[in-house]
């Protein structure tokens, strides 16, 4: 049986290919080095969820007026 000790971390929001950051991302851990700079625009982490919390956040996605709603 596989365990991960580390969380998983998904982005939820847009594609941004220029800054190498696709839709449904996921990083083990955190979020790698060549990803802090747009990672430094809150409204981009805000779209970084924990695995756990993704579906969730992408129902909150598709309900005008939520917090991830909005940052879409």
């Amino acid at each position: 049986m596989l365990t991960i000790k580390e969380s998983i971390l998904i982005y939820i929001g847009p594609p941004i290919p220029s800054r190498g950051l696709f839709q449904f991302g996921s990083f083990v851990g955190d979020i790698p080095e060549f990803l802090e700079p747009p990672m430094q625009v809150e409204e981009i982490r805000e779209l970084v969820v924990d695995v756990n919390n993704l579906v969730e956040a992408k129902k909150e996605l598709s309900i005008v007026g939520t917090e991830n709603n909005k940052v879409f």
